[in-house]
C-alpha cells in the first residue's frame, strides 16, 4: 500500500530533484560552452541584473499578471528644448539634402 509524505518530506524530494536537475544543466552549459567558446561570457550577469530589476519593479501584491509601468525621468523644460532644436536642426538638413536631390 502507498505511505503517503509529509509536507517536509516533499519538500526535500522536490529540493532535491531540483538540485540534481541543475546539475545536468550546468553540465549541458558546460559542453555547449566547449563547442562555442565565442559565445560565452557576458549572459549570465546581464539576465541575473534584468531579473533582479525586474522582481524589483514588481512587488508580490501588484504581481496579478498586470505589469507594472516603467517609471520615466522628469526633463526639465530646458532639457525639453534642448532636444526640440536638435530634433528640428535635423529634420532641415534632411529637408535640405532632398531639396538638393531634386
Amino acid at each position: 500500500m502507498a505511505k503517503s509524505l509529509s509536507m517536509d518530506q516533499l519538500k526535500q524530494l522536490a529540493a532535491h530533484g531540483a538540485r540534481a536537475r541543475v546539475q545536468e544543466l550546468q553540465a549541458e552549459i558546460a559542453v555547449i560552452t566547449r563547442a562555442f567558446p565565442g559565445v560565452a561570457g557576458s549572459g549570465k550577469t546581464h539576465a541575473r541584473r534584468r531579473r533582479r530589476r525586474r522582481a524589483a519593479a514588481m512587488p508580490a501584491a501588484v504581481s496579478h499578471g498586470r505589469r507594472r509601468g516603467r517609471r520615466r525621468g522628469k526633463l526639465s523644460a530646458a532639457g525639453r528644448a534642448a532636444i526640440s532644436a536638435a530634433q528640428k536642426k535635423r529634420w532641415a538638413a534632411i529637408k535640405r539634402k532632398k531639396a538638393a536631390s531634386e
